[in-house]
């Protein structure tokens, strides 16, 4: 599968149509995400993935917009930024001035 693709095509192969729709309704989250990438890809390539890297960056962006999959803080995440605010510290964006 090729790696660059122009909006218009996008919208044309990616786009989630009403037969998608009711297959992805008992779906929820990242869950829901991960059955429309398949679905997606499955429909353009008559075959899934061979590894998760496979189905385009921008095919999966474009899809998690129309699911409004939303990815939540991690663990890590929350940890992190406690750390930062506990120690004082800067991110390293503000420190350059970014």
């Amino acid at each position: 599968m090729r790696r660059e693709w122009e909006p218009e095509e996008l919208i044309a192969c990616w786009t989630l149509v009403e037969a998608d729709w009711r297959l992805v309704a008992n779906k929820s989250g990242a869950t829901r995400l991960g059955f429309v990438v398949l679905l997606k890809f499955f429909e353009l390539e008559e075959r899934f993935p061979r590894h998760a890297g496979e189905p385009p960056a921008a095919a999966v962006v474009y899809l998690a917009g129309q699911v409004t999959v939303v990815r939540r803080p991690r663990r890590d995440d929350l940890l992190a930024r406690r750390t930062q605010e506990h120690l004082h510290l800067q991110p390293a964006s503000v420190l350059l001035g970014q």
